[in-house]
């Protein structure tokens, strides 16, 4: 489908890993659609606007 990407062109795109993309999907992270039990199609403008967001490393909210 032309404007949309699956969850591992968007991965690789964004630079995570597919498992993270999903996260972000189940969280609402990012904005995709749901096409089947692990098939979701996300928009191009939704890739261009995570590709946008300052990056944060290591585990968030991790105790030492």
């Amino acid at each position: 489908m032309d404007g949309y990407w699956t969850v591992a062109e968007a991965a690789e795109a964004i630079g995570v890993t597919t498992g993270r993309i999903r996260q972000m999907l189940r969280a609402g992270g990012i904005h995709g659609k749901k096409l089947g039990p692990r098939m979701w199609l996300i928009s191009d403008d939704e890739v261009q606007r995570v590709c946008k967001l300052p990056r944060r490393k290591g585990r968030q909210g991790a105790s030492i």
